[in-house]
């Protein structure tokens, strides 16, 4: 297949509409039309995939080499240029499965790659992964999905987990719990967090040594149950059950 993604800008989302379904969008932006303005187009190429279902799977588990946007998601956009079996056209990424719409490709913008840092990117249902983000607030925010807010758990390295900051009020998915050096439960992160160092003013890439620490110690999704008055994590390999639902 050759296709082009389109993700929402953080920057440019005023309506706070990235992450949000088909459903959400008259909601919240007063219209069930798609505003191409506030979108990046961060891919183009030919993948070796067949369907829309298997370029969600790719760009969320193996991602192309040299792919600088986030992981696809609800809201992105995937324009089908080349395909034996998929209409062209354009695809938005639901909560399930993906809705032809309406889309400007010349309202969006070219995705311009910034100095990055190497950071452990830790996404609800999936595995832990290091990943390549912007250095700049906007990229941070955009990696997120909200203001972002740093969390300083371990005195034994100088590393933050970074989250939005109303991960929790807008009941983002639970993600990872977090341990202290006695392994009891501090705290559970809920929506996408990324693990950075934080040595210096201003937040830096991880070593290789760190990277490896956190992709092992965050490496498999959790489910969380309350047990004898206790919540509890419950760790699961998403690559045992690929579900069409986001």
């Amino acid at each position: 297949m050759k296709i082009n993604i389109y993700q929402i800008n953080m920057g440019r989302d005023t309506k706070r509409l990235a992450f949000m379904g088909t459903e959400s969008l008259e909601k919240f932006s007063g219209s069930s039309e798609i505003d191409s303005s506030i979108y990046d187009c961060v891919f183009k190429g030919e993948v070796d995939c067949r369907n829309l279902e298997d370029v969600y799977y790719s760009f969320n588990n193996i991602r192309p080499e040299g792919y600088m946007g986030r992981s696809l998601s609800v809201s992105d956009i995937v324009e089908v240029t080349e395909s034996e079996i998929t209409d062209p056209g354009f695809y938005f990424c639901d909560t399930v499965g993906f809705a032809s719409v309406k889309f400007e490709p010349e309202k969006a913008r070219p995705f311009v790659p910034k100095k990055t840092m190497t950071v452990v990117l830790v996404e609800p249902g999936k595995l832990a992964r290091t990943a390549e983000i912007g250095t700049e607030l906007a990229d941070m925010q955009r990696v997120v999905g909200g203001d972002i807010e740093p969390f300083y758990p371990y005195e034994d390295d100088e590393v933050a987990l970074v989250c939005d900051d109303k991960s929790k009020i807008n009941g983002k998915a639970l993600n990872r719990a977090v341990y202290d050096k006695d392994g009891q439960m501090i705290e559970i992160m809920a929506g996408t967090f990324f693990i950075c160092d934080c040595s210096g003013e201003r937040f830096a890439g991880l070593s290789q040594k760190q990277q490896e620490r956190y992709v092992k110690m965050f490496k498999y999704p959790e489910n969380f149950i309350k047990l004898n008055g206790n919540i509890v994590a419950i760790k699961f390999d998403p690559n045992r059950n690929r579900g069409e639902a986001r």
